[in-house]
């Protein structure tokens, strides 16, 4: 799977093996030099050739590293990436995997209808996926109602912090122009500076998670990449 990606990343962008490139390290599996051109969109030096980890999984990993906030708990993990989910379920007392498309999760459901009961889980992670659901709003408050009460969600979403507002149109639906508009083309929105008060009118108490720059720049992380810690 790595060696797909790997040869991906080489046709996309062939020129990448003859740039300079800066030297990075990655906190996940401590691999150190060039970072490769991701495979579908063209983020240069982004992907970890070593364990094949993007940006935000390494910005996931330092809050992992400096917080430790999974130890025995009960997680739902959405849209769950392979490069988290074997540590995750060795860390957490229970562990679940849901998304509405991707097969090998535990449960196929839609995050803007979650089918638990009010305060089932301890932590919900999505990661990158609020920028894929028509009534996001409506997900959050989802989330919120299934966590327990001091719960929390771990959540990231492509942000612009230049947008004072969330950016989105529904009048943009081809697939070309969701990619020109968002940067991928089934995401439906770039969220702005607004998304803590989006957060917070579902009932959440927002703290964010951001590492300085020059850490940005030598772990590979996205600049200005935020991870929103939403309370319950």
């Amino acid at each position: 799977m790595l060696l797909k990606m790997i040869v991906k990343s080489l046709i996309t962008d062939p020129g990448q093996v003859i740039r300079r490139a800066y030297k990075r390290t990655c906190p996940i599996c401590s691999h150190s030099g060039r970072f490769f051109t991701t495979p579908h969109h063209f983020f240069t030096e982004a992907v970890c050739p070593s364990c094949g980890s993007y940006e935000r999984h390494r910005l996931f990993e330092v809050f992992w590293q400096e917080t430790d906030p999974f130890m025995g708990k009960d997680i739902l993990h959405f849209a769950p990436e392979n490069i988290l989910r074997s540590r995750l379920k060795a860390t957490a007392k229970s562990y679940v995997t849901a998304d509405l498309f991707m097969s090998e999760v535990d449960h196929k459901i839609d995050v803007q209808d979650i089918p638990f009961d009010d305060g089932a889980f301890d932590i919900v992670i999505a990661n990158h996926v609020l920028e894929h659901i028509p009534d996001d709003a409506r997900a959050m408050r989802e989330i919120h109602r299934v966590l327990c009460p001091g719960g929390k969600a771990i959540i990231t979403v492509p942000l612009i912090d230049g947008y004072a507002m969330t950016f989105e149109d529904t009048n943009v639906t081809d697939g070309y122009l969701r990619q020109v508009f968002f940067a991928q083309n089934d995401h439906l929105r770039y969220y702005g500076s607004d998304l803590p008060d989006k957060l917070a009118a579902a009932g959440f108490t927002v703290d964010v998670f951001q590492i300085d720059p020059r850490r940005e720049i030598d772990l590979g992380c996205r600049r200005g990449d935020k991870i929103f810690v939403c309370a319950k």
